[in-house]
């Protein structure tokens, strides 16, 4: 015989996070950290100031209390974690904008085109500038020669392009 186990019920506490819910051995700095990485972790939230948080995400009435209650230190880690977790969050989105690019390029639009390689091939649109000599043939640029030419050979070119000037 097969012992099916029962589903838990969720505490429904209006204030705590879902993280929250079934733990109890939070401390309440531990609470509030959870709090708003959760709500600044989900990419339809806006991104609000601190001081804003404070008040609208956790509820305190003096919109300086997280400064109180986290170091500089410890307000940049809630913000890097809950940074790396919004782009997690957001693959769903990015499907959907490779979806439209993607349609968009099959279309034929060429702009959609070089960035869909640009994007999922590492395509690097390049320009490749030719420079004609006198006689309309591609100059080679980048060679360097090495000329072994005297100190007065050298003023007398300086002053024959001077007098071209």
């Amino acid at each position: 015989m097969v012992k099916v186990k029962k589903k838990k019920k969720l505490n429904k506490s209006k204030n705590l996070p879902v993280a929250v819910k079934d733990r109890k051995a939070f401390t309440p700095k531990e609470v509030t950290r959870i709090k708003i990485v959760e709500y600044l972790s989900n990419p339809e939230n806006e991104f609000l100031r601190w001081v804003d948080i404070a008040t609208d995400v956790c509820g305190y009435k003096k919109d300086n209390q997280l400064f109180e209650i986290f170091t500089v230190e410890e307000r940049r880690k809630i913000t890097r974690e809950a940074l790396d977790n919004r782009r997690k969050n957001l693959d769903r989105q990015c499907a959907a904008v490779d979806n439209a690019l993607l349609k968009k390029a099959l279309s034929g639009d060429r702009e959609s085109i070089e960035l869909w390689y640009a994007r999922f091939e590492g395509w690097v649109k390049s320009q490749k500038h030719i420079f004609p000599d006198e006689n309309g043939n591609p100059q080679k640029i980048g060679e360097t020669k090495v000329l072994n030419i005297t100190e007065a050979r050298f003023k007398e070119i300086i002053h024959d392009l001077n007098q071209k000037v």
